[in-house]
Parts: structure tokens; sequence; C-alpha cells
């Protein structure tokens, strides 16, 4: 079981960390804090504390994040720099079927 200590400071480092990502993907569309917030239906206040790992983010916001800045739930938690996500999708993509030749 977690001390209550640890499991605080776990909190902490990834909230800050999806903090930072979600800031990256609204400076990446090229918006200000007003604009994310009329996308994501939230204050623009709630996404300046978020985006300061100040306040804790809601389902409801990670999956309107998540539609508005067009990536999945978890690319929101992928570390940056790191897109895993994209590449065990390519490698898990279906290959394309050949055609059997005529004499098989």
């Amino acid at each position: 079981m977690w001390e209550r200590s640890a499991l605080l400071a776990a909190l902490g480092r990834e909230r800050r960390r999806l903090a930072r990502r979600l800031r990256d993907l609204r400076l990446q569309k090229g918006w200000s804090q007003e604009t994310a917030a009329e996308r994501l239906g939230i204050h623009p206040v709630h996404v300046s504390r978020i985006e300061a790992a100040t306040a804790n983010v809601s389902l409801a916001v990670l999956v309107a994040a998540s539609l508005a800045y067009d990536v999945t739930l978890a690319e929101l938690f992928a570390e940056p720099g790191r897109n895993r996500i994209a590449k065990r999708r390519r490698r898990t993509e279906a290959p394309a079927r050949r055609r059997r030749s005529a004499g098989r």
C-alpha cells in the first residue's frame, strides 16, 4: 500500500506533467487560454489553474481536451518527445492483404 506522502508526491508529479502537456498542445494549436477555455467548455481561469498544475482535472475536461487537441486520452499522458502511442499504433496496424496468384 502507498504511503500517503509518496502518493501525494506522485500525484503532484503527474499533475505537473499533464499541465505541461496540455499547455504544449494548446500552444501548438496557436490558441490563447481563452480560446482553449471556449473549446473545452470551461472558464479561462480554470485553464490557467490546470496549466499551472494547481487544479485537478476532471475526466470530462480530459475528454474535451482530447477532442479539441485531436489526440487520444493516452496521448494526453504521453511524455513529450516520446510518441510511443503512434509507434505502437503503426506496428499493430493490419498489413495490407496480398492477392493470391491464380496458380495457388
